[in-house]
């Protein structure tokens, strides 16, 4: 079996796919969608330059939330739940919009599809759903930047 993880379906991952059932034909091929904490958004308004009284909404990724606010601490971080808890309103996952590609791609490929379940937007609701959602993840500092790969942990790819 080989089995190609992603978020987001690109070129690369359709090249990717062509290429494995060209070389391995037999293959069970299985496509594993998975999410991601840099799919959870922080909404928030940017008023208009010309017009104080409109704003534009926009969003910022987990990673660059947590950076802003000084939070250096990994995902267990209870000002980080504080945060988010407080805000609740302004908290989405953002869902892909590749699904029917993905889906027209696996059949043309024999290959299989399966997602990983994404959260609600109703997690923000419930502290304890929260934290074991976002338990399945490791905070890894990369030495080279600095910047946050929350990767899966053992738990994440049981």
């Amino acid at each position: 079996a080989i089995i190609l993880e992603f978020m987001t379906w690109d070129q690369a991952l359709t090249i990717l796919a062509q290429r494995l059932r060209q070389r391995f034909p037999n293959a069970a091929l299985i496509l594993l969608r998975l999410w991601h904490p840099s799919q959870l958004k922080y909404r928030y308004d940017v008023p208009s330059p010309n017009d104080s009284t409109k704003s534009t909404t926009k969003t910022m990724d987990f990673h660059t939330y947590r950076q802003r606010n000084g939070q250096k601490r990994g995902m267990d971080d209870p000002e980080l739940y504080f945060s988010i808890l407080s805000q609740k309103s302004r908290w989405t996952f953002e869902k892909p919009k590749d699904e029917p590609l993905v889906l027209k791609l696996a059949a043309k490929y024999g290959a299989s599809y399966f997602a990983m379940n994404f959260p609600d937007n109703e997690l923000f609701e419930y502290p304890k759903t929260m934290m074991d959602q976002l338990s399945i993840f490791q905070d890894n500092i990369n030495a080279d930047d600095g910047a946050a790969r929350d990767d899966l942990n053992k738990a994440g790819h049981a």
